[in-house]
């Protein structure tokens, strides 16, 4: 909601997202950074995190790690390269922790999270194709957002992309959504996943902008 909120002028209520997650949660997605679900598996490196996040540290060097754990260099410094290894292994807006030179020495940083930088939320509806006078299933795709500072890095595409495969998996025939006409970077992203633009609503949006209508047919069979 706070995504919505911050990025997009058209808001919904929360009992709006609560009826879309529950009805349809499959095609509820975020993009979520977050060290947590990273380390889950390894006790070890996520205990580098959890000591950070006790004592209220943003950044670690070997030396200072050494003296909280009672441990020796090679450990302390195998322990933080550890934790970095998992964080630079991730696309860059998924990173978490970061290692920085200062005055000769290594520190390392833990970069703030977890913290939902993007979503989509979609819905099942029926109606007329737009590839043809038949009656079909159809994915629409209510709401997306990426926070301002991880855009043009992937997200959007990448939860896009996501939604699609679920709306396919799901028998749609064919997906819609509706997009501001001045959202050029937005519209080449729905081009490029195969949307195509089939009319111009105008007066749209509550501040009376028009909107697209692109529609994408499934790479399946569209006989619903």
């Amino acid at each position: 909601m706070e995504l919505n909120r911050t990025c997009l002028p058209e808001n919904y209520p929360e009992i709006f997202f609560r009826e879309i997650l529950a009805a349809y949660p499959r095609f509820f997605i975020v993009a979520e950074k977050d060290s947590e679900t990273v380390l889950s598996q390894d006790p070890e490196a996520y205990s580098i995190v959890k000591l950070m996040r006790e004592k209220e540290l943003k950044t670690l060097t070997v030396e200072r790690l050494m003296n909280l754990k009672n441990i020796t260099y090679d450990e302390s410094k195998r322990l933080l390269e550890k934790v970095l290894n998992y964080s630079e292994k991730l696309p860059p807006p998924f990173k978490f922790f970061r290692k920085n030179f200062e005055n000769g020495l290594s520190k390392y940083e833990l970069i703030s999270d977890p913290k939902i930088i993007g979503y989509i939320m979609c819905r099942i509806e029926s109606g007329i194709s737009s590839f043809g006078f038949k009656w079909v299933k159809k994915g629409h795709i209510v709401s997306i957002a990426v926070d301002y500072p991880y855009r043009k890095q992937g997200v959007g595409g990448e939860i896009l992309s996501r939604a699609l495969k679920e709306m396919e998996k799901a028998n749609t025939a064919e997906q819609v959504l509706e997009v501001r006409t001045s959202n050029y970077e937005a519209i080449r992203i729905y081009e490029k996943l195969g949307f195509k633009t089939v009319k111009t609503i105008k007066g749209y949006y509550h501040d009376g902008a028009d909107a697209y209508l692109m529609v994408r047919a499934s790479s399946g069979k569209n006989e619903n």
